[in-house]
């Protein structure tokens, strides 16, 4: 929240919520694709122009409405329609490797139980099993280690 304190304080006007997104960047927060969502973090117009090559869409790049990131923060409902309609040819992984292979930080949006599978929660030892109304469950550990060591679970919680 830094960001919103600090602004506050420079311009006078209270804090708005701003979703998955942020009040001074676009395209900023959560997109759908054709299949699953994705998390972009555009801060700048050298990004734009490597996500509008990325997604074929220079036709974004070039609009007068998104040539600076101020305006596209001013234009960002029809943005958002334009890289939706961009990103719905294809699924949230396919989207992601094709923005990798031009250096554009986004991710695949997740759900929590995504975490079960996750080959770097099972690297780092994030899950434990524990038995919860006489059946083992798998649920996160503490996000901290003692001396390289992840405090245990001893018990689920009560029926």
């Amino acid at each position: 929240v830094s960001y919103h304190v600090v602004a506050q304080q420079v311009s006078g006007a209270p804090s708005r919520r701003s979703g998955s997104g942020h009040p001074a960047f676009a395209p900023y927060g959560i997109y759908t694709t054709g299949a699953g969502d994705i998390c972009l973090g555009i801060g700048g117009d050298g990004l734009f122009a490597r996500l509008c090559e990325a997604l074929e869409a220079p036709h974004l790049a070039s609009d007068p409405r998104y040539a600076s990131n101020a305006d596209r923060v001013a234009h960002n409902v029809d943005l958002r329609a334009d890289l939706e309609s961009a990103l719905s040819t294809m699924n949230a992984h396919e989207a992601i490797a094709r923005l990798a292979r031009y250096d554009v930080p986004a991710d695949v949006v997740a759900q929590p139980e995504d975490l079960l599978t996750d080959p770097q929660a099972q690297a780092l030892g994030m899950l434990a099993d524990v038995e919860i109304d006489g059946r083992s469950v798998r649920m996160p550990t503490l996000p901290i280690t003692f001396d390289g060591e992840r405090p245990p679970i001893e018990r689920g919680g009560p029926a």
